[in-house]
């Protein structure tokens, strides 16, 4: 799997010895100070997160729009899905059980989706508002899966922001990073590790 991000955007694969890295990113999106500091605290809360999801994230990225304060205003976490029913697998995702898959406890405020077309395969993309249980701020969500032609899994680049004023930027530059994602198909040797 190989892409690339718009400016003000730093990836990395999610590991355990990470302090050093988390400064170095912060010094490519922010500003030196306490900017950069705001920025490499909260790549490494992001990287934290992934860790405690076993091995299911496999890419994590920011976007830090201004470097000046080096607030991180949007997180990707890319993993893989596994994606059933062939030519119609995009339709039969956005087919299923939201209820099931964002949780008892979370509150959809607004959900759309629609289909579409990559130069990797097709594509979902949904666009959700959600609120957790006992929290009171509402996060926007933007879900895009690319299901190549053939795969029975699909590349799955899931968007995260606290910035409503932002979730139509976040759409457009997630677009781009999908529009760049090139997908080589085969069997992983000993099959795909357990989470």
């Amino acid at each position: 799997m190989n892409y690339s991000y718009p400016d003000c955007w730093a990836g990395w694969t999610p590991g355990w010895s990470f302090a050093r890295f988390a400064r170095e990113i912060a010094g490519e999106l922010a500003e030196p100070g306490p900017a950069s500091e705001v920025t490499a605290r909260a790549v490494g809360l992001v990287n934290a997160d992934s860790l405690r999801k076993r091995g299911i994230v496999a890419q994590n990225a920011v976007w830090v729009p201004d470097r000046s304060t080096g607030e991180v205003a949007a997180i990707l976490d890319v993993t893989i899905i596994v994606a059933p029913g062939g030519e119609s697998a995009p339709e039969r995702h956005l087919a299923r059980n939201l209820r099931k898959d964002f949780g008892w406890t979370t509150r959809i405020v607004d959900y759309a989706a629609q289909t579409s077309e990559v130069p990797a395969g097709r594509l979902t993309i949904e666009q959700v508002l959600l609120r957790r249980f006992g929290e009171r701020q509402v996060q926007g969500f933007l879900f895009l899966n690319v299901f190549p032609p053939g795969a029975a899994e699909a590349a799955s680049l899931v968007f995260n922001t606290v910035h409503l004023d932002l979730v139509t930027e976040v759409a457009r530059q997630g677009r781009m990073i999908a529009e760049s994602l090139e997908l080589t198909l085969g069997d992983i040797p000993g099959g795909r590790r357990k989470g």
